[in-house]
């Protein structure tokens, strides 16, 4: 088996003291005989994203992991372009594996280092890609994850020292942890669905 994993530095596993806290870690530890391929790019947007899934010509993935839509949060990418980019990276990924798993990051207006109003601008603005992301997800018949809590439900706002990492922005090893619980079992899912075929 051959799972892919590609988007920004959530998808690296910035703010995880050990790789194997990190999304692509615990992707590895889940299936260890699977081959895992990580392209995760720091600072990287879904635009960014396009190209680096047409870099993949030739390749194929049992499992594709899109782990993207924190930067265009926080750098205010126009909603309608947005929409259309996600789109195109669908198209790409669809191409390239059999299954695609797309989440984008939980709600980053709760990170503790935006503080009000931005931190009430962002989580309105989480919603907003949230909504498209899931919207295009559904459209091209792939897995949308949802990592989004409401603040009064969120352990990351309960316990930001736990759940973030040092600098007030990623998730800390134990935060990729929460979002895995959520992940994990979409990926075992597909994985039994693989299985089921063989």
């Amino acid at each position: 088996m051959r799972i892919l994993v590609a988007g920004d530095s959530t998808a690296v596993g910035v703010g995880a003291h050990d790789a194997r806290q990190s999304i692509a870690g615990r992707i590895y530890a889940l299936s260890p005989h699977a081959a895992i391929v990580n392209i995760g790019q720091s600072g990287l947007r879904t635009q960014g994203l396009i190209a680096k899934l047409e870099g993949l010509q030739g390749e194929w993935f049992d499992i594709i992991v899109l782990q993207i839509g924190g930067n265009d949060i926080t750098h205010f990418t126009r909603l309608r372009d947005l929409e259309q980019q996600i789109a195109t990276v669908l198209d790409h990924a669809k191409k390239r594996g059999r299954a695609v798993v797309l989440l984008t990051a939980g709600n980053v207006g709760s990170a503790p280092v935006y503080p009000f109003p931005l931190s009430r601008i962002y989580t309105h603005r989480t919603r907003l890609v949230r909504e498209i992301f899931r919207r295009q997800a559904e459209q091209h018949l792939a897995h949308y994850v949802d990592l989004f809590q409401s603040p009064e439900a969120d352990p990351f706002v309960q316990q930001p020292a736990v759940y973030y990492a040092a600098d007030g922005f990623h998730p800390s090893g134990a935060g990729y942890g929460i979002w895995f619980q959520r992940i994990g079992p979409v990926l075992q899912d597909i994985t039994l669905q693989k299985s089921s075929r063989v």
